[in-house]
């Protein structure tokens, strides 16, 4: 997705989304500018067209909330070397217990 001019990245990435994707994996709040995106939409987008939904919460784990029943995502990843306060190469996976059930993450790209 390229980055948008207003910086209002959930917009690009609705636009961008469709029945040809199949992974979507976004931070809570964009790096470079500091702005949060509105996963709970995003999430809904994915699950309207099956694409696996990923968090990458480094920018924001222990620093802001995450709510696992309303994004609903079927992984969040995390370094612990930000706001974990934990050594570098140690890092986080989070598995949501509903997508146990589903097709193994690789087998979404062709």
């Amino acid at each position: 997705v390229k980055r948008p001019f207003n910086n209002i990245w959930a917009t690009t990435v609705l636009e961008t989304l469709n029945a040809q994707t199949a992974i979507v994996t976004l931070p809570q709040c964009n790096w470079t500018g500091g702005n949060f995106l509105d996963l709970k939409v995003i999430g809904k987008r994915c699950r309207k067209f099956g694409a696996a939904f990923v968090i990458d919460s480094t920018q924001a784990t222990d620093a802001y909330p995450i709510d696992l029943q309303k994004l609903q995502p079927n992984f969040i990843a995390c370094p612990s070397f930000k706001w974990l306060h934990s050594p570098y190469t140690l890092g986080f996976l989070f598995s949501v217990p509903y997508t146990a059930n589903r097709a193994p993450l690789w087998s979404c790209i062709t």
